[in-house]
């Protein structure tokens, strides 16, 4: 995150435009959609509720970012039953 918020100083970070842009859609996943998530994940009483939540934002972030969202997608579903 450092890397998305000092971005602009050359003197600090020198990035291809692919570098970040692909900083910049790791940051808002991060963001938007996973922090949550990580902060919930140790309630294990809560799981499957917070499973289905978590579903419903991927589907959710597709507006924002297609790609991501598919790919985060795959990987829940082998962690569901």
């Amino acid at each position: 995150m450092k890397i998305f918020l000092f971005r602009g100083n050359s003197e600090l970070f020198k990035l291809t435009k692919r570098e970040d842009k692909q900083i910049a859609r790791f940051f808002t996943f991060g963001a938007l959609v996973y922090t949550k998530i990580w902060i919930e994940a140790p309630l294990a009483a809560d799981a499957p509720f917070n499973d289905l939540l978590h579903w419903k934002s991927l589907k959710l972030y597709e507006a924002i970012d297609l790609g991501i969202s598919i790919a985060a997608r795959v990987v829940l579903e082998h962690h569901l039953w």
